[in-house]
């Protein structure tokens, strides 16, 4: 059965009681589409295109210099932030052990580690800004990167480890992606072992 364009135009909201499979339509139409099942009960006509994540996966093929730019922007990112976090630990503990009362420095303390790691997150947000705008290292595909907060919102999901939802990163971005959660942990575990010590020595010394 051959159908035209306005024929897929006039149905492409009907009742179904099925998910229809790409060759629902025929590949012989002019527009070639399929039906997909939503959640009130209706088809909708689906591009016959591949997706947009399919086209930055043609785009973005492997390139050995584009692999070196994505290994060094990931050492930029990993020794600056692990640089970052190591002098301000320095500080914030010469700080911590000199105060009188525990309870203050403590949140002081917390406070500053807090700051220090939106800042590392920070770090990586601008890396992949400048991976993704001005390098061309590869793409986020299933979501369009407007604005600054969108970077940053996507490295601290990927520092702390909570993953990246429907975010797909494409291309050399992936290595990048790849390395901030490893880096991220190692920093939170590095925050975590500080308080531990800064507690213990307080505990020892009655304050």
């Amino acid at each position: 059965m051959n159908i035209g364009r306005s024929d897929l135009i006039r149905i492409t909201m009907v009742p179904v009681q099925y998910r229809a499979t790409p060759y629902s339509v025929a590949k012989s139409s002019p527009c070639f589409g399929l039906f997909a099942h939503d959640h009130v009960g209706f088809a909708r006509l689906e591009s016959g295109f591949p997706p947009a994540s399919q086209n930055a996966e043609l785009r973005y093929r492997d390139d050995p210099l584009n692999l070196l730019l994505a290994i060094a922007l990931t050492f930029v990112a990993v020794i600056g932030s692990s640089s970052l976090h190591y002098e301000a630990i320095q500080r914030l503990d010469r700080l911590a052990r000199r105060s009188i009362g525990a309870y203050p420095a403590l949140l002081f303390v917390i406070c500053g580690l807090v700051c220090l790691h939106l800042l590392e997150i920070g770090i990586y947000a601008a890396i992949f800004h400048l991976a993704d705008q001005t390098l061309s290292l590869g793409d986020f595909g299933g979501k369009a990167f407007p604005s600054n907060m969108d970077y940053f919102y996507y490295a601290a999901e990927a520092y702390a480890s909570l993953g990246y939802n429907n975010v797909i990163p494409i291309g050399e971005m992936r290595l990048i992606t790849s390395i901030t959660p490893l880096n991220g942990l190692l920093l939170l575990t590095w925050s975590g072992s500080f308080l531990f010590s800064l507690v213990e020595d307080w505990r020892g010394k009655g304050k």
